[in-house]
């Protein structure tokens, strides 16, 4: 038995061969690719969990299982050859090519050969180039044999496998909101598990619903990047004493719970797959982020849902994946929606759900900074599994190989939304525009007083979040500002805007067309800010955003008893005052 196999630098004209017992597991009918001694490799729901060892690393085109001596008439030949030599010689040759079902996505059929489907251990990465891409192409939509390959890595990790502890209901009446499971041991340790609990079926109990970036939390999960930003020098774009603190107690996450989005394989390649099937390590309400030392991401939107709570706001609680499975019908409900301090991860169900909401009169609170910026992908709708490519373009950690951008869970092209026509600001009015460095607050414009005076309402002075959790200010870490060309709708108002930003606040790298020294940093750019702007909507909808990651983070500061609060206030009371004409 043989496996016709790529070294995992293969060039177009490279043709390898390896034994079969490199690369696969073979039992009877069953086939699993990129692992050997894969016991405790379980079959949940049509897709495989837990975890192998001896696993193959780098690429694998076109397996194929022959019985005889017949490997030297398979090495050289394209994927149609080899299945005429396997349809003659018998055994069979399984295709790795992206499949278009959603059904059928973690197998490989057989293209030859009586044979099962092989099955894809913990999502390897599909829509590769294969032996014989001839860069004609740049996408597996166009040409599927040229992305015959499939990469795989010894930290791809979907489902970890772990046997549940207990099983329950949760009582009916349980109103929606974020809660936490705590688990204790013997030892007095103890860690708490968040859960989002959405409302069900005509359970509604508020005008308001508060939207999870659960796509985001997930991007970010078990990230492990203290080292690669020590590496390229970058904690100028960080809190020095935070890094400082975190680089001394910090213990870096165990491969076996897999990486985030933002990791590498060991080959260097980018992970693009990330699962809630596995521990997550960082997605914990007493987790602070180590380039801060404050909440970031979930930890950070726990500011905002303790502000709700003090404020007296009823609210409910929605995840990205209700939006994503519904769309625009899960919100119809809800005349106001407000986000978390970073939604950035997006896919197209959700921004068509969310433009649908506001062209139909809903209210759009965007709260955060650096939202609705990579496109992702869905694997999984029942079990939360996303997927990203990082392509060309953006802020990042690793870019795509070339002929890899596009998404095998929807068929659609990766990288940025700005690339794809759909730029924030046509959707919140403000776009990514610089990160890094230190928090500043918002300067109030004169003329804004003048057009909008309820937003003003008790706000004393020209300043907007003069202190912060988040490096001292309420605009900080990542800003976005308006700009007309990308779609900032007419009749924006921008009502404040941040100012005078340090050296270590850097442009976005999708800004720029050309650089000299000094042009892309703080001092030197005034299109590095954060603008928090306001805007109607033709159909009664409206939209209020804040452009800054640290805005949330700065709600809190004083016991609540400060201008970025009282601003928050009469955006929401204005909004739930104001007639809806939603249908």
């Amino acid at each position: 038995m043989a496996v016709v196999g790529r070294d995992p630098s293969y060039a177009p004209s490279d043709r390898t061969a390896s034994r079969a017992d490199e690369m696969v597991s073979f039992t009877g009918q069953q086939v699993t690719f990129g692992a050997r001694n894969s016991r405790d490799i379980v079959d949940r729901k049509g897709y495989s969990r837990g975890r192998a060892d001896n696993n193959f690393e780098g690429k694998l085109s076109a397996p194929v299982v022959v019985f005889g001596s017949h490997l030297d008439d398979l090495c050289g030949k394209e994927l149609h050859e080899i299945a005429l030599v396997v349809r003659s010689a018998g055994g069979a040759v399984w295709d790795l090519a992206p499949q278009r079902s959603g059904a059928t996505r973690y197998f490989c059929p057989a293209l030859a050969g009586a044979a099962s489907p092989g099955r894809l251990v913990n999502l390897p990465n599909q829509g590769v180039t294969g032996p014989n891409w001839d860069a004609t192409t740049d996408s597996f939509r166009e040409c599927r044999d040229q992305y015959s390959a499939a990469h795989f890595h010894s930290t791809d990790l979907i489902d970890s496998g772990w046997d549940p502890l207990f099983i329950d209901a949760l009582p009916s009446d349980l109103p929606s909101a974020v809660y936490g499971i705590e688990l204790r041991t013997a030892a007095g340790d103890s860690d708490t598990v968040p859960l989002f609990v959405v409302p069900g079926s005509g359970t509604r109990r508020s005008r308001i619903a508060f939207l999870a970036s659960t796509f985001t939390y997930l991007a970010y999960g078990n990230e492990n990047l203290i080292e690669f930003f020590a590496a390229e020098g970058a904690f100028g774009l960080t809190d020095p004493e935070a890094v400082a603190t975190a680089r001394s107690q910090h213990v870096p996450v165990g491969r076996e719970f897999g990486l985030s989005l933002y990791d590498t394989h060991p080959d260097g390649s980018g992970i693009h797959y990330s699962s809630g099937l596995r521990p997550l390590l960082d997605f914990r309400p007493e987790y602070r982020t180590w380039t801060f030392g404050c909440g970031r991401g979930f930890g950070g939107d726990l500011y905002l849902i303790e502000w709700l709570e003090w404020a007296g706001y009823e609210y409910d609680v929605l995840t990205d994946l209700e939006l994503h499975n519904g769309g625009a019908a899960v919100l119809d409900d809800y005349d106001v929606v407000i986000t978390g301090c970073h939604p950035e991860y997006h896919t197209s169900q959700m921004l068509d759900g969310l433009q649908a909401f506001r062209d139909n009169g809903g209210k759009l609170a965007y709260l955060g900074g650096n939202g609705f910026y990579w496109v992702t992908g869905l694997i999984n709708s029942e079990s939360p599994v996303v997927e990203i490519r990082r392509g060309h373009a953006g802020i990042r950690t690793w870019a795509s190989e070339p002929g890899e951008v596009d998404l095998v869970s929807s068929w659609e092209a990766g990288g940025l939304w700005r690339l794809r026509g759909r730029a924030p600001q046509r959707l919140v009015g403000v776009g990514m525009a610089a990160q890094g460095g230190g928090s500043r607050p918002f300067v109030v414009k004169p003329a804004a007083k003048r057009i909008l005076p309820w937003f003003f309402e008790g706000i004393e002075g020209d300043l907007i979040g003069e202190r912060g959790l988040l490096l001292g200010g309420a605009a900080g870490d990542e800003l976005d500002r308006v700009d007309a060309r990308l779609g900032t709708p007419p009749g924006t108002v921008v009502l404040a805007s941040s100012e005078n930003h340090p050296e270590g606040t850097q442009r976005a790298i999708e800004e720029l067309l050309q650089v000299y020294h000094g042009s892309t940093s703080g001092p030197n750019d005034t299109d590095i800010r954060a603008d928090m702007v306001y805007f109607d909507v033709p159909e009664g909808g409206a939209v209020f955003s804040v452009g800054s990651i640290a805005f949330i983070p700065s709600l809190l500061v004083d016991e609540g008893d400060n201008t970025a609060s009282k601003a928050l206030h009469n955006v929401l009371d204005h909004f739930l005052l104001t007639e809806c004409k939603r249908t």
